[in-house]
């Protein structure tokens, strides 16, 4: 049972105004500082599991005489932990003003939000769209920040712990499974309180002892996360170990997004982001991606092209058409990206030219040294150069042992062996990426990946993509993402997908290489028949206007409608008008009047306006 209302506690210093919900180990009320006329949410320590309440005097009491002393341990620890959140400040966590011990029991005290939780708000509502989603991760993400900075950790995020107030901040609530972690070994403790199936990781189910640190409550952040975009609760992460998989998140998301779940998500804690900073780089990619602002549009326009140092990529294949006819009665916005496409990056350093000659050079001396020896017992190969950098490979009787050494205190060179393990490689230069040692990792990624080692064929992919470490070369990114997939890194698929759209973009406008409607058309194609909605719609344009390819009403109907479907607002507007005119299909104003009205509901005036005009007549 609970308490009732009107239950005074602390000697009349608060009252109980009702009850608000319960957990595997507390209870929640909504209360009243009497004295101050304040409205207070109480916590109150109560393992359900375990524990009675007499009905008379509300004590509480423990069910079995064989938990007494673990629930007497839990109880100390609650009030531990509510008087270490005491001290704790930041504008996204509840506020904890008083804890004391009544009824047997614990409580802790803490300010009132005046709001609903992230829960109900879903239940209500679905899922939500990806900007206000971002909008409250980003918050409860810099309230995991400051609480990891004390060495703690919340263990128990999930969408009922986040309350929206009424002025749209996110507030992280309930803290009772809060627990200190040392930065080294862990949290070193028994996973009894604080595993919503879910949004706990692996690492938290079950009853054994495990180690707990930030990658912890970031799993159940990305979990979060997939909940407020999808409106599904994720499966457990013991299904997701066995071999299941999530709902897929709708295409309308950004592959950003997808990717910053999908990591933060990983099974294995090793895995995730090790820290929230990681977690909130990938969130910031995603916004830079999403949201191409008026600023980036003009800073863009004012860079002076060098030709002499840069060369735009020419696509070769023949342009079919050069047609710039835009429908301007339906809402069409250009597109910018402030990454440059495939150009070649300024005279590189005479330090990684010869680098890269004597590195080459030693290999090819290597192999003919091999091939022409009979009893290639010792192969030693010295470059010298202006700045000392020493290539030496020795066989030592037995010729598959390469080493590469270099002053890496001056060039980064690392020594490599095939002996060596690369998965070592690997975890140097995802260590090296994190710290965003960008050049150094570029050169550890890219060893990895001609191994064929997926993950450094993915990170590698990520780089091109960035352009870190390297210059911007979306096609390259692409083939390295395309073999990370084959590899079995099907996180890359994603990345494919709207990597293709980008081309298609570029070339449909023209921006960092030469307007080609032909290739702009092959890259929406293969984008499109993944599934990206705004490909789709793109691909349904083109057939309509004959740009790139032969005009085809019925193709442009087909793509318009898988687009449409999706919720992407031009597209429903651009059926309603092939339905409204007949292209393609017999005239129907009904169904063209539909797909209007879809569009206004997703607030499109121009699709109001043509309902309006509709409606005239």
């Amino acid at each position: 049972m609970n308490l009732p209302d009107n239950t005074l506690l602390q000697g009349g210093k608060y009252r109980i105004i009702r009850f608000i919900s319960s957990g595997g180990f507390g209870c929640t009320y909504e209360a009243e500082l009497v004295l101050l006329h304040k409205r207070v949410a109480i916590k109150e320590f109560f393992v359900k599991d375990f524990c009675n309440r007499d009905e008379n005097t509300y004590h509480i009491t423990v069910a079995t005489q064989s938990k007494v002393k673990l629930i007497e341990r839990l109880k100390e620890k609650f009030i531990e932990e509510a008087s270490a959140l005491f001290s704790m400040q930041h504008p996204n966590i509840v506020r904890v003003t008083d804890v004391f011990e009544e009824n047997g029991t614990a409580y802790y005290v803490m300010d009132y939000i005046d709001g609903k939780s992230l829960q109900d708000i879903v239940k209500e509502k679905g899922a939500l769209n990806e900007d206000s989603a971002i909008h409250y991760i980003s918050q409860i993400a810099d309230a995991l920040k400051y609480v990891h900075s004390l060495n703690r950790l919340h263990l128990d995020v999930k969408p009922g712990n986040i309350v929206i107030d009424k002025n749209d901040q996110a507030i992280l609530i309930d803290f009772g499974a809060s627990k200190q972690y040392d930065e080294v070994e862990g949290e070193n403790t028994s996973t009894l309180l604080g595993k919503t199936p879910g949004y706990a990781p692996l690492e938290q189910i079950g009853n054994e002892v495990a180690k707990f640190l930030p990658a912890t409550d970031i799993y159940a952040l990305g979990a979060t996360l997939y909940k407020l975009v999808t409106g599904i609760t994720p499966v457990s992460a013991t299904q997701l170990a066995s071999g299941e998989t999530l709902e897929p998140i709708p295409a309308t998301i950004s592959v950003y997004t997808r990717n910053a779940i999908s990591v933060a998500m990983e099974i294995n804690k090793n895995k995730r982001p090790q820290s929230i900073d990681v977690f909130l780089n990938l969130l910031d990619v995603e916004k830079l991606e999403i949201i191409i602002s008026e600023k980036k549009k003009e800073e863009e326009k004012s860079v002076t092209k060098e030709t002499s140092e840069e060369t735009v990529l020419e696509y070769k294949e023949e342009i079919l058409t050069d047609n710039e006819y835009f429908d301007h009665s339906r809402p069409v916005e250009k597109k910018h990206y402030s990454e440059q496409v495939a150009v070649s990056p300024k005279k590189a350093s005479k330090k990684k030219i010869w680098f890269g000659i004597s590195f080459i050079g030693a290999i090819l001396a290597l192999i003919y040294f091999i091939n022409t020896s009979q009893n290639p017992e010792q192969i030693l190969v010295d470059v010298n150069e202006s700045d000392n950098n020493i290539t030496s490979i020795s066989n030592n009787q037995n010729p598959e042992q390469i080493s590469v050494d270099a002053d890496e205190s001056d060039n980064n060179i690392i020594s490599i062996s095939n002996n060596q393990n690369f998965e070592q490689i690997l975890a140097d230069a995802n260590e090296n990426y994190y710290k965003k040692n960008y050049e150094k990792a570029f050169y550890l990624y890219t060893l990895a990946a001609e191994q064929g080692i997926a993950e450094a064929q993915y990170y590698l992919g990520l780089m091109y993509k960035e352009g870190q470490g390297t210059k911007v070369d979306y096609i390259k990114a692409v083939e390295l993402f395309e073999k990370a997939d084959k590899n079995g890194y099907t996180l890359a698929k994603d990345y494919i997908i709207e990597l293709q759209f980008k081309l298609g973009e570029m070339f449909y406008y023209g921006e960092s290489v030469v307007k080609s409607y032909t290739a702009a058309f092959k890259w929406y194609s293969k984008a499109a028949n993944q599934g990206h909605a705004e490909a789709e719609y793109s691909l349904g344009f083109m057939y309509r206007n004959g740009e790139g390819v032969a005009q085809n009403y019925s193709q442009a109907l087909k793509w318009y409608t898988r687009a449409a479907k999706q919720g992407y607002i031009r597209a429903q507007y651009n059926l309603g008008l092939m339905y409204e005119n007949g292209e393609g299909v017999v005239r129907n104003m009904h169904v063209a009047t539909e797909w209007y009205k879809k569009a206004a509901n997703q607030g499109d005036d121009t699709a109001k306006h043509k309902l309006e005009e509709l409606a005239n007549f």
